[in-house]
């Protein structure tokens, strides 16, 4: 009888459980550290610091400070028919812009906030009624930025307020280009 027990407890105790007889490993996924400085970006900005358009390059050094230097060409032109005098009048507007802007960048993994501070000079020929900043300007980042860890696309989403004599002109830019 006591064998009896013995073989039902056996069994019962071998049958609930858990018994691997091969157990697999599989290589652990590589991962990347965080892109550490330097970093360098070239990118496009619409309707950030510098108004309408720009094209700007950025240093990020390994103390998280960096330069950007951008410029910015707007040239628009418009032919009006006046009609009292029966000719046409030729209106342009052009300006040329370049952005200086040392910023801080807080985070060390791919996504940062940048804070900036600088300056847009420049010149202006405006015939239409653009409301255009006076230079040199004083211009501000507070924004989003996406470093990947390698070359790949960098994306900025920032409020870019410009300071223009009495004027203010409050901005949100949007950025897409390359980090190399």
């Amino acid at each position: 009888m006591f064998s009896r027990i013995l073989a039902i407890l056996f069994i019962f105790l071998g049958v609930s459980t858990h018994t691997y007889a091969q157990v697999t490993f599989e290589e652990p996924e590589e991962i990347v550290p965080p892109r550490e400085p330097p970093i360098s970006s070239i990118y496009a900005e619409l309707f950030g610091n510098a108004y309408y358009f720009s094209l700007n390059y950025d240093y990020i050094g390994k103390n998280n400070f960096g330069i950007r230097v951008g410029i910015t060409p707007i040239f628009l032109a418009d032919q009006n028919y006046d009609e009292s005098s029966l000719t046409y009048s030729d209106e342009h507007s052009q300006s040329f812009q370049v952005l200086l802007m040392p910023s801080y960048f807080i985070g060390h993994e791919t996504h940062r906030l940048e804070l900036g501070a600088g300056f847009i000079f420049g010149f202006s020929d405006n015939d239409f009624d653009l409301r255009l900043p006076a230079y040199p300007s004083f211009t501000g980042t507070i924004g989003y930025r996406l470093l990947p860890n390698s070359e790949d696309i960098t994306v900025k989403v920032a409020f870019t307020p410009i300071f223009s004599g009495d004027d203010f002109f409050p901005r949100v830019g949007i950025s897409v280009g390359y980090i190399f």
